[in-house]
This record gives structure tokens, sequence and C-alpha cells, in this order.
């Protein structure tokens, strides 16, 4: 089959509308993963309902993550653009045709098994667009973007003032409930073009690789650990000795599955478990709507610095640093609120852009570990009357746990530089010097 030809004009604005299909379609998956379906419906619903709920979210969660690394682990293998973008689509299909259902379901039960298959429809997205979009610097920054602002956006939020919906005089949060049909049906839209953009413009198929399942492997047992210890923690008293412990197996778990990755690939999961856990930590930031769009693109200044002086040792550093100070951080002053938002923005920005895996598949693994409920919030809490009802026993216990937890990672991180030697320093070793030339007499 002949190569088309293609003009100036057209890869320029493909591009540009893979980055947006990457950006929107990783915003919108990640948000899917974090949080229930449908909140509206808590203002219905029984509270064993709302919890068997918000219970699930966890392990609909796991569901998903684990579906976008064997999902991308596939794909990648077979090594067709096309394949990367009709497995997103089918995802986003999913996800539109979910939301569209559960505005009309009404039993716990229902709503329950839709919040699962919302999960698996979002790894779907996550692997085929990582696949997609991973081996290109631009979609792949908009991709980075996009995962990195749902840890930024995702703990903000502005109430809904009114009295349509309200469950036990808890009102809900817009930025952080259910997307709207009209932006999943844009999304969509978005990577339904470049996919036939794709197919049209299509050259002559590589030839499919090996499926390794060393990727898949490392993530199921990130989330065995992560559930089992989350479960422990919910069920137990708030104790020094019992935080250790969970700090402890969640890290030795996340080095095991470093080391099962090829290289250095597995730094990313050590960051991104980082990342989770700092910006649960700083919990619910009531927000204005406006002030959205000026923390994407704080978060977007520090994925620029983190690709441009890429360092996981300052990484580390900032993430430990913010996690630190957070304890001191008061929700209801504005200009602290303000401050330590858009520093969680540069921070979450600066590690995405820091942490790059040099496989696809590894970088699809860094990103979905983005969205792995993190110990941080399986910690004891009570019930209150603030944001989304519940609040740790004790304020500064998620802080010095997301410490723990960046500081342990860091000397995990440091055991990995010591025994995988980096690939780039080893190729430049590696390279034939040229032979001297003889002396001129």
């Amino acid at each position: 089959m002949s190569t088309p030809v293609r003009g100036r004009s057209t890869p320029h604005f493909g591009d540009v509308a893979a980055a947006l299909a990457a950006f929107a379609a990783a915003w919108l998956a990640g948000g899917t993963l974090l949080m229930p379906i449908r909140f509206p419906w808590m203002s219905e619903a029984a509270p064993y309902a709302v919890d068997r709920l918000l219970l699930g979210v966890p392990e609909g969660a796991a569901v998903g993550v684990i579906a976008a690394v064997a999902v991308g682990a596939v794909v990648v293998t077979d090594n067709r653009a096309v394949t990367a973008w009709m497995v997103a689509g089918v995802g986003m299909v999913g996800l539109f045709v979910n939301h569209a259902v559960e505005h009309n379901a009404n039993s716990a039960g229902l709503l329950t098994t839709l919040n699962y298959v919302d999960a698996l429809c979002a790894g779907l997205v996550l692997g085929g667009l990582g696949a997609a979009v991973l081996r290109r610097p631009v979609p792949a920054a908009a991709f980075a973007l996009g995962a990195a602002a749902v840890l930024v956006v995702g703990n903000s939020a502005d109430p809904v003032h009114g009295t349509e919906v309200n469950w036990h005089g808890i009102e809900p949060f817009p930025l952080v409930a259910s997307p709207p049909l009209w932006f999943i049906a844009l999304t969509l839209a978005l990577v339904a073009y470049s996919g036939v953009r794709a197919y049209r413009t299509r050259l002559t198929p590589n030839a499919p690789t090996e499926l390794p399942l060393s990727p898949i492997y490392a993530m199921v047992l990130l989330v065995l650990v992560v559930l089992v210890v989350a479960e422990r923690l919910v069920q137990e008293s708030l104790d020094v000795v019992d935080i250790a412990f969970a700090v402890a197996a969640v890290v030795i778990a996340a080095t095991v599955a470093a080391f099962l990755l090829p290289g250095r690939d597995g730094s990313g999961i050590l960051v991104a478990l980082s990342l989770t856990a700092v910006s649960a930590a700083q919990g619910v930031m009531p927000r204005p709507w406006w002030s959205v769009p000026l923390l994407i693109v704080i978060t977007g200044l520090g994925l620029f610095a983190g690709v441009r002086r890429a360092s996981i040792g300052m990484a580390m550093t900032l993430v430990a640093a913010l996690a630190a100070v957070t304890p001191w951080i008061d929700p209801d002053r504005h200009m602290v609120a303000a401050l330590a938002s858009a520093a969680l923005a540069f921070v979450v920005g600066y590690g995405c852009g820091t942490a790059r895996p040099v496989s696809v598949r590894g970088r699809i693994l860094a990103a979905a570990v983005l969205f792995l409920p993190s110990i941080v919030t399986a910690l004891p809490a009570e019930s209150h009357s603030e944001p989304l009802a519940f609040a740790p026993t004790d304020p500064a216990a998620p802080a010095w746990t997301a410490f723990a937890l960046t500081v342990s990672g860091a000397a995990a991180l440091a055991l990995l530089n010591k025994f995988r030697p980096d690939q780039n320093t080893r190729t430049r070793r590696t390279r034939p010097t040229p032979e001297p030339k003889p002396a001129t007499t």
C-alpha cells in the first residue's frame, strides 16, 4: 500500500486535535476513576445505599487501573495507532452510554454496578489513549496535563447553593461530580476524529512485539496491597504503628513493582504514589470555579519545568516539603488556601514532567497509579458538617502519612537507581569510540 501524501497543515491540525482529545479524555477518565458515578442521587438515598456506593469507589478504581495497564500493554504490542484510538473510542462510547443510563437509575445496586462499568470503561480510555499518544511529544504532554489536572482540580470545589440537591444538609460539589453528557460527547468526537485521521494517514504497520506481562504483574501486586492495607486502616483506630505498617507495606509493594519493570521505568510508580498521597492530604479546598483554569495553567508550567529540568530528586523533595507544611494550611484563610493550591498544582505538574519512563507501557502504568486510591484517604475519620461529610480524626495524620510515603519512596528510588543503571548513560558508554587518526609526519 502506498503512503498517502499529506499536506503541511493537516499534520499540524491533527496534532492539535489529538492533543485536545488526549487532555479531555485523560481528565475525564481520571475523574471517573476517582469519583462515584452520580452525586445528586445521594440526596434521595438511604445511608446504607450511600455507603455502598462510596465504598465501591476504591474497588472500581482498582478495576479501572488494572484494565488500563492490561489494555495498554496489549495495544502497545499490536504497535498500530489505529488500534489504540479504536480501543479508546470504545471506552468513550461505554462512558457515554453508562452516564446516559445512570440518569434513570434509582436503585443502589444498579448504580453500584454502573460505577464498576464506569471504571472499566475509563480504564479502556486510559490504556488505549496512552498507547496512541505517548510516543508523540505534543499529545503526550496534553495527556500528562489532563492526568495531573485531575489531582489538582479533584480536591477543589465550590458548593452548590440551593435546595434542589441536599444530602442531610451537605451539598455536593459540581467540580468533582459526574461530568455532563455534552462534555463526554465532545471528548468522544475528538477521539473519533483522531482515530479516523490515524486510519486515513496510516503507514505500513510495524511488526507486532512480544507481550510483556511485567507491567500487569506490577499493577496487580500494587493494587492488591493498597486495597488490603486500606481495608485494615479503615477498621483500625488511629495509631502510629498501624500507619507505619501501612506505609511500609505500600512502599515495599511499590518497590517490588518498580523492580519488575525494565530499567528505571519503575521510578514513575514511586513518584505517582507520592503525588497522589500529598494531593489527598490537602483534602477539599473550596475555591471559586474561575480559579480552575488558572490552576491548570500552573500545572502546565510545572509540567514544562519538569520536562526541561528533570530531576526526580527535586520532585520528591518538593512533594515532601509540601506534605510537611500541609498541617498548617487553614482552608478558611483564603490566601493560604490559594497559595497551597498553586503549590500543589506546580508540584504535581513538575512530578509528572520529571517521571518519564522510557517505555510506553511504563508511562501508562505511572499514569494509572495516579488514580489508584491512596491509603491517606483510608485513615480513620469521623462525621462532621463540613464538605464531603468526613474529616480525619487527627487533622495532621494525612499530611505526615503523605510525608512518610514520600520519604520512603525517595529511599526506594535511591535503591532502584543503585541497582538499575540509567539506560541513557549505558547507551552512551556502549557507543563505539572513533579510532584515532594517524599522526602526520
